[in-house]
């Protein structure tokens, strides 16, 4: 994530649909990444956070701290990115991995690998392009 920021990465969108438990040190992550992107104009938001994992939030006061979605299209629309119809020219995108910065051209929206660093990537049908 740290590489994401320095790379340009302002808006960071983390699925936490597979997070049974957070720490206080996986909270001071989280914090650290919003401190990073701030500064550069960016925003974290958090998703499909599991209803125990959102109340360790809440009796840490981090509930309000942090932006809570229920989904990435509503993620996306906090970022206030424009729905792009589908069938718009939009692909094939070039782009280039936000870890290693390979050029990489995908063909459609979905999840991908980097070639290079394998690291896993989503896009978008508007051609935005996540981690994870």
């Amino acid at each position: 994530v740290t590489k994401a920021i320095e790379n340009g990465f302002s808006k960071l969108i983390f699925n936490c649909a597979g997070l049974n438990y957070v720490s206080s040190t996986g909270i001071g992550s989280f914090t650290a990444f919003l401190k990073a992107v701030k500064p550069r104009g960016g925003d974290l938001v958090l998703l499909e956070i599991q209803p125990k994992v959102y109340e360790v939030f809440q009796l840490l006061g981090f509930s309000q701290f942090f932006t809570i979605k229920d989904n990435l299209n509503e993620a996306v629309e906090f970022f206030g990115s424009e729905s792009v119809e589908k069938g718009s020219q939009v692909f094939p995108k070039i782009f280039t991995c936000p870890i290693c910065s390979k050029r990489l051209r995908a063909t459609r929206a979905g999840r991908f690998r980097c070639s290079e660093c394998k690291t896993i990537l989503a896009i978008d049908n508007s051609g935005q392009v996540f981690l994870g």
